[in-house]
C-alpha cells in the first residue's frame, strides 16, 4: 500500500487507492479482500472499501458473505450504485433500501421451491447502462430442490419496460434495421447449415409430404426464407408489423402470422424458437407450450447459453450474462434436461454454436 499523503484526507486516499485496481487481478480476489480489510481497519465502515471487500468475496465464490457487504456499501453511499438522485439521500434513510431488494423474491420455475443458495452477487451499475431503473444489487441462487439457477429477485415487468425505454433513448438509434444484402447472405448460410444438421436428426418425414416448419420470432424473415429455400413447408410468427411488411415486400410471399393464436391445429415437424427461454417469466411453461406444437416425431430447436459450457466456465464471475437485465434463469446441461423432462420432452442432440461463443443449439422431442 502506498505511503499516506499527509495533505490528503483518509477518504480521498481510499478513493484513490481503490479506483486504481490495476495491481489487483480478477484471478487474485484474495488480495483484493486483504487490501479492503486493511483499509476498513483504518476507516471502519467506509463504503468504497466495503464495496471492494464485497466484490472480492463474491469473486471467491462466497456470495452469501458478499451480499451483506454489498448492501451495507450501497445503502451507505448510493453513488456507488450509479443512482443519479442518490446523493440527496442520507445514509440510513428509508430511500436507499427502496432500490436494494425492492422486487419480490421468485420461486423456482421448475420445481416451485423457494429455498435457494446464493452463488453470485454483484452490482449492475458498472455493467449495465441505465441500471438505475433496476435493482442496484443482482443475486443469482441455486434451487435447493432441483438445482436450477435463477435470479433471486428479478425486476418487475414495469421496471424492465422503464429500463428498455431509457436504454433506447440513450442509444440514439432508430431501432433494429433490416439486413442488407451481405448480412442476409451471411444469415442464410448460417441457417442452411443449421437446417442441414437438424434434418439429419429429424429424417425425411412422411413420403410425398414436405416437412412442416414453424419459426417463432421470425424477425426480418431470414430463417423463414432459408427454410423455404431448403424445401420446408413454412409458417412464421412475428408480432412486429414493420418486419412482416418488409419480409413480404423484399423476400417474396412468406406465410407469417402475428401470434400463435392464429395457427391452425396441425402439428409441426420442426419448431424453431427464435426467442430466449431464459428471459421468460414462465420459461418452463413456455417449453411446455412449444412442445405441444410438435408432431409425435417432431423436434424443437432451442438456442441456449449453458452455465457449465466451457466458455462460460472460463468467463466465471465476469460473464456478462450474470448482469443481463432480462435474464431470469440459467440452465446447466443437467437442469435443462430435467426441465425438458418436466414438460414431457427429451434432448435429442446438442452442439456448440460456431457463431456465438458459449452458445448451444439443443434439439428436443417428445419423450418416449
Amino acid at each position: 500500500m502506498p505511503t499516506r499523503d499527509p495533505h490528503r484526507s483518509l477518504e480521498d486516499e481510499l478513493h484513490a487507492v481503490l479506483s486504481d485496481t490495476s495491481h489487483l487481478l480478477p484471478e487474485d480476489p484474495a488480495s483484493a479482500c486483504a487490501l479492503a480489510e486493511r483499509l476498513l481497519r483504518e476507516c471502519p465502515g467506509h463504503p468504497v472499501a466495503t464495496l471492494q471487500l464485497a466484490a472480492g468475496l463474491a469473486r471467491l465464490g462466497l456470495a452469501g458473505e458478499a451480499l451483506p457487504q454489498f448492501r451495507s456499501a450501497l445503502r451507505a453511499d448510493g453513488r456507488l450504485a450509479a443512482m443519479p438522485w442518490a446523493e440527496t439521500l442520507d445514509a440510513g434513510a428509508d430511500g436507499p433500501s427502496a432500490w436494494i431488494g425492492e422486487f419480490a423474491e421468485a420461486s423456482c420455475p421448475c420445481c416451485g421451491g423457494a429455498a435457494a443458495e446464493p452463488i453470485w452477487a454483484g452490482t449492475l451499475a458498472d455493467r449495465v447502462p441505465g441500471a438505475q431503473h433496476l435493482d442496484a444489487l443482482r443475486t443469482w441462487a441455486r434451487c435447493a430442490g432441483c438445482g436450477l439457477v435463477r435470479v433471486l429477485r428479478p425486476p418487475s415487468d414495469a421496471a424492465l419496460q422503464t429500463y428498455e425505454a431509457a436504454a433506447a433513448v440513450g442509444a440514439h438509434a432508430p431501432g433494429p434495421l433490416p439486413p442488407d444484402e451481405a448480412r442476409l447472405h451471411a444469415a442464410l448460410l448460417r441457417h442452411e447449415q443449421l437446417l442441414l444438421r437438424v434434418r439429419a436428426t429429424l429424417g425425411t418425414g412422411a413420403a410425398g409430404r414436405p416437412l412442416r416448419l414453424l419459426d417463432i420470432g421470425s424477425g426480418w424473415g431470414d430463417r423463414l426464407a432459408a427454410a423455404k429455400w431448403a424445401g420446408f413447408e413454412v409458417v412464421g410468427v412475428e408480432p412486429d408489423p414493420r418486419r412482416r411488411r418488409w419480409m413480404e415486400r423484399r423476400l417474396g410471399p412468406l406465410p407469417v402470422v402475428e401470434s400463435l393464436a392464429e395457427l391452425d391445429a396441425e402439428p409441426f415437424d420442426l419448431v424453431l424458437f427464435g426467442g430466449c427461454v431464459e428471459e421468460e417469466d414462465e420459461g418452463i411453461l413456455l417449453l411446455d407450450g412449444l412442445g405441444s406444437l410438435l408432431a409425435d416425431d417432431g423436434l424443437l430447436v432451442l438456442h441456449v447459453d449453458l452455465l457449465d459450457h466451457p466458455v462460460h466456465r472460463m468467463r466465471g464471475y465476469d460473464d456478462p450474462i450474470w448482469a443481463r437485465p432480462n435474464r431470469r434463469i440459467w440452465f446447466e446441461r443437467r437442469t435443462l434436461t430435467e426441465s425438458l423432462q418436466v414438460v414431457g420432452l427429451a434432448e435429442r442432440a446438442a452442439w456448440s454454436d460456431e457463431q456465438q461463443p458459449g452458445g448451444t443449439w439443443v434439439l428436443a422431442g417428445r419423450a418416449a
